[in-house]
């Protein structure tokens, strides 16, 4: 195009399809009213003309259209093969999150089991229904393969417990969670520090809280003692006598209900130890990371419907990962921490790090 060149507009289009200029506007957003046939051939006259669209102009248009309820434009999955109803769960609220932002997208999400339906089954009644946007939760165990008709429909999965098919996902960023709790940790006074986590669920998280911890050990001169733990209400003995023995100043997990074990196991926390939640999800007084799970499954379903409008499936989709960050929230379980000034630790674990490995506690 020469600088005396005009940009080509709708107008142009629709001079060129015979349709009217509200139908190129909707066929461009891949309005679903407009037949696939329709779309195609605006997109195809748009290229020809080398159309550009107008990024003010969109934003304008997308404010406008905040002003007025959305209209509905779909139904989507929400494909869970655990209990996410109960309030407490984080899953619950990655749900609640991704409901507010498909219904003011104009989308409505309707529940499956993956427990109840064979996936043949479930492939049909998906299908039957015109549904073609899947979002995946997050899954209860580290799962392999999930069979679908993936040429059929646009999905996201939540979290990194599913590991085949690769999908486009969405997570917290639990690296740089971890960074934030252990930095915090290190600003109040805590240099050894017990990470206890539960083997399954560092699988699910695709080991991202014990990958942060082990680089930030030694960036952050830090004493870490990872725990791997199975069932640690039958390995209860075992745990609080390593914490005595290793003098851990301060325990992290991901695990609220731990900072209740350790209690009724006497450990006097904040007095004895502090402790920090790499998952906050309802306590009041804990220090930790709330990892935002609402901003997660809104987050899910942007991505999802970006999907959608571009006429995408899980197939034709390069897999890409959007990362959501937590926040740190203060709380009364990690009060300061002076340090003595004779502590030999804080003097060694400066200049060297750690140099404990990661042990598994059954």
């Amino acid at each position: 195009m020469t600088p005396n060149q005009r940009e080509p507009s709708l107008r142009d289009i629709a001079a060129r399809t015979g349709l009217s200029v509200s139908g190129v506007s909707r066929a461009l957003r891949s309005d679903r009213s407009i037949p696939e046939a329709t779309r195609e051939k605006v997109a195809q006259a748009a290229a020809v003309l080398g159309y550009r669209p107008r990024p003010a102009v969109a934003a304008l248009m997308a404010e406008i259209q905040r002003q007025t309820p959305p209209t509905y434009r779909a139904t989507v999955a929400w494909l869970r093969a655990g209990d996410d109803h109960s309030e407490e769960s984080y899953c619950s609220r990655i749900r609640r999150g991704a409901m507010r932002r498909a219904e003011a997208l104009g989308y409505a999400i309707e529940v499956f089991s993956l427990v109840d339906l064979s996936r043949r089954r479930l492939n049909h009644v998906l299908k039957a229904r015109g549904i073609e946007g899947l979002l995946l939760a997050p899954l209860p165990r580290r799962r392999h393969h999930l069979n679908m008709d993936w040429n059929d429909f646009a999905a996201v999965a939540i979290g990194n417990s599913l590991w085949r098919p690769p999908l486009p996902r969405v997570v917290n960023h639990q690296y740089h969670s971890v960074q934030k709790a252990l930095r915090e940790m290190r600003r109040s006074g805590y240099r050894r520090i017990a990470l206890c986590l539960n083997r399954e669920n560092s699988a699910r998280t695709d080991h991202n809280w014990l990958a942060g911890a082990l680089v930030h050990r030694h960036l952050l001169g830090l004493d870490i003692d990872v725990m791997l733990l199975g069932d640690w209400e039958r390995s209860s003995d075992a745990i609080v006598r390593r914490l005595r023995q290793t003098g851990a100043e301060a325990v992290l997990s991901p695990h609220e209900a731990f900072l209740d074990f350790l209690r009724r196991m006497d450990l006097r926390i904040p007095e004895e130890m502090g402790f920090v939640c790499l998952d906050l999800i309802d306590s009041t007084d804990c220090a930790g990371v709330d990892q935002n799970h609402e901003l997660v499954g809104a987050a899910a379903v942007d991505v999802l419907v970006g999907q959608l409008l571009r006429r995408q499936t899980a197939a034709t989709t390069v897999p890409m990962a959007a990362l959501v960050e937590g926040c740190w929230r203060t709380g009364r379980t990690l009060p300061p921490r002076v340090h003595a000034e004779h502590d030999p630790l804080r003097g060694r674990s400066q200049r060297t790090g750690s140099k404990r490995s990661a042990k598994s506690t059954d």
